[in-house]
């Protein structure tokens, strides 16, 4: 028999008794009331982005809220795999249940974790302020929260708080499931005087200048602030994509006259070439070319590393990344964040560019799923309709996209799905396989004829009516 230890009553402690409905208001009071930080691990958060009344969404937002001013906010989620499948020697499959409350968080720049495969994390714990601690059975779901008996407890114990922490601190995280925030490319400051300013990036876009406005990009990413740049010609091409139908000789020449067109056209660099070597580059300052470039202080957006590592620069047109851009700029500055609105007029005044390379852009990024697009109604006609919305999406790998693709083929055939995709084409979702996918399971419950007239319906739609989307087909379908 192995006899307890350390079971000495905690110091100084309060117990307040949240059971049942008393959970909700009490656990986010204690969010919206942190003042240092919020350490949660949740066996289950069933998330749903769309229920903005609920319990569970309401509780999300509230740890995004903490996060925006400036409370330290980790989330550790279960993630549940098929034991029984994996005993008869099938893949490790990782249950549905947390991923829309991993994305919604990470999204929102939340720090949000998996544990491994091969534990279950059975915990609904919180801790705020390394001061009040929340313990009991109670899920984050809608069954827990408003119809289930639950019984949990809230502690104000600082000794009990240190003590769950310490235990928290030793879950094992899976860095492959996107649980390690820094296995991530190194993100990177532009200044928003580069999209602005009609002699740089507007000047670029007029004339299809798209190397130059890669290669700059890629040169921000590589400053450290102080020192000169040592471009090497090799990796550059490999992120420009040029290694792949030049030869050394031709794309080194290729990038040598985009080095001294932003030196001598733009101005915003110093570019020294040295004979057989990596060239030499100096940033320069956007607003003074006479001064170097330094790490901006405000007025900037953030870049993520990935738009290079995952070959974005190369994948999207580019209209559809000055409009990647132009996302991020917005998104940095929106009061409504994760969504931003302005008229296409307006952009097209600001940015220095056409109301239909906003339109081409914006419309290729959603396909891609890299943003949303919200329209307003057109019940008053098209005139006096309200701006879009747009809702910018962590960028993901395609390669990865492709591994998804091709399990759809071997579970439904290559033929079903090319069918469905399209299918989804009509509503701007060939991109996505979740949707394909559903596509081919509603096929399956209505027939394709059925099918057929629900998507006819929505296909009569503008492509900018807020109607025109894959789950209003649903809606017809369901009779909704």
């Amino acid at each position: 028999m192995v006899r307890a230890q350390n079971l000495e009553p905690l110091r100084g402690t309060e117990i307040t008794n949240i059971s049942g409905r008393k959970y909700f208001s009490a656990v986010k009071e204690a969010i919206d009331k942190s003042e240092k930080s919020i350490f949660v691990v949740m066996y289950i958060i069933n998330f749903d982005q769309k229920n903005t009344q609920s319990d569970v969404y309401q509780l999300c937002a509230s740890l995004v809220d903490a996060k925006k001013r400036g409370v330290i906010v980790k989330v550790i989620l279960d993630q549940t795999i098929d034991y029984e499948k994996a005993r008869k020697g099938g893949d490790w499959e990782i249950e549905e249940k947390n991923q829309n409350a991993f994305k919604y968080f990470k999204e929102n720049g939340v720090e949000v974790f998996y544990d491994t495969k091969n534990f279950y994390t059975h915990s609904k714990a919180i801790v705020v302020d390394e001061n009040v601690v929340v313990a009991g059975s109670t899920n984050w779901s809608g069954a827990s929260l408003n119809k289930n008996n639950e019984v949990s407890v809230l502690i104000r114990s600082k000794e009990l708080a240190e003590s769950l922490l310490k235990d928290f601190s030793e879950i094992v995280i899976d860095k492959e499931a996107g649980g390690d925030k820094n296995e991530k490319e190194p993100s990177f400051a532009v200044y928003r005087y580069f999209l602005e300013n009609e002699n740089m990036a507007g000047r670029m876009i007029t004339v299809q200048d798209e190397r130059a406005f890669d290669l700059y990009l890629l040169l921000l990413r590589e400053f450290k602030d102080g020192v000169p740049i040592d471009l090497d010609f090799d990796v550059m091409a490999g992120y420009l994509g040029m290694n792949e139908d030049m030869d050394r000789n031709a794309y080194r020449r290729q990038i040598i006259k985009v080095l001294e067109k932003l030196d001598e056209v733009y101005r915003l660099i110093k570019y020294e070439p040295k004979f057989g070597e990596n060239a030499r580059v100096t940033l320069l300052n956007l607003e003074n070319s006479e001064k170097p470039y330094s790490y901006p202080e405000g007025k900037y957006f953030i870049m993520p590393g990935e738009f290079f590592s995952y070959r974005w620069s190369s994948k999207l047109s580019f209209n559809a990344k000055y409009c990647y851009l132009i996302n991020l700029y917005k998104k940095s500055w929106s009061s409504t964040d994760p969504w931003w609105s302005n008229s296409r007029e307006v952009l097209s005044k600001q940015f220095h560019l056409s109301i239909s390379t906003i339109s081409e852009g914006m419309k290729e990024l959603r396909n891609y799923k890299i943003i949303d697009i919200e329209y307003s109604g057109i019940e008053d006609g098209y005139e006096s309709r309200e701006p879009s919305k747009y809702k910018l999406f962590e960028l993901y790998d395609p390669l990865k996209q492709i591994e998804k693709w091709e399990s759809l083929n071997k579970s439904y055939g290559a033929d079903r799905v090319d069918q469905a995709k399209e299918f989804a084409k009509i509503v701007f979702e060939d991109n996505d396989p979740v949707i394909v996918e559903d596509i081919i399971s509603l096929i399956d419950e209505y027939g394709l004829e059925k099918y057929r007239e629900a998507l006819n319906i929505v296909s009569q739609k503008a492509p900018d009516n807020p109607k025109r989307t894959h789950s209003y087909v649903v809606g017809i379908l369901r009779g909704i």
